[in-house]
């Protein structure tokens, strides 16, 4: 898709998904490069933070955006403390509250303050990266960004790990698109997606073929 200014957006359309060994292929990739051991574990944490919350790059290091009307909007990022720990169900999870941003046309007039919470285990693969690099973060105060570097180079680091890593939005896409096996799309939507519509919840959802090939056994029973 080429946009009015000329350049070339990135789209996640036809995007093949990936196994969640290839997200963890990605992580361990990390200790491969040059970066310091404070930066290696920023990044694995970045990697983490970004697959199983399915948020935007700029949802989570922030950005600024100056509006139709000439005010600016800005958003830091996540810090500290947009970040609390609970159980459920006898699980230890962790919930994230985020701000959802998006700019396009329909929503560059005006600065939209709406905020969603992210829930995810404790006990995931790969998460005690992101704890340890939480752990690192919460020493420093509540109002420490998580990731102070912009989208930019937050993109840029996933790109240097892989060519394959194709738009800001692909650790969102995989995400999506792996839970889209397990949840309807109402489910995805209320608890990941944080779409206005359906429609990209349901573009999702395709169904295993097994679970296709179940209910046409079922019908004709």
């Amino acid at each position: 898709m080429v946009s009015k200014g000329g350049y070339k957006r990135r789209s996640m359309y036809g995007t093949v998904p990936v196994s969640f060994q290839f997200i963890q292929q990605l992580v361990d990739k990390v200790d491969k490069t040059k970066y310091g051991s404070d930066l290696k574990l920023r990044n694995k944490a970045l990697i983490v933070l970004l697959y199983y919350s399915a948020r935007r790059i700029s949802e989570i290091v922030g950005r600024t955006l100056e509006l139709k009307n000439g005010t600016v909007d800005k958003w830091r990022g996540v810090t500290v403390k947009d970040f609390r720990f609970d159980t459920r169900n006898g699980r230890d999870i962790m919930v994230m509250r985020v701000r959802i941003l998006k700019k396009g046309k329909a929503k560059a007039d005006s600065i939209r303050n709406v905020y969603r919470e992210v829930i995810m285990r404790c006990d995931w693969p790969l998460m005690d990266l992101f704890l340890d690099w939480f752990d690192v973060c919460e020493e420093e105060g509540p109002d420490t960004k998580l990731f102070d570097i912009n989208r930019t180079r937050a993109y840029q680091i996933l790109k240097e790990l892989d060519k394959r890593v194709v738009g800001n939005h692909w650790l969102r896409h995989q995400r999506l698109s792996h839970m889209a096996e397990h949840l309807n799309p109402f489910e995805l939507n209320e608890r990941i997606g944080f779409w206005e519509r359906l429609d990209p919840a349901i573009s999702y959802v395709h169904g295993r073929i097994a679970t296709y090939l179940d209910a046409g056994d079922k019908a004709v029973q």
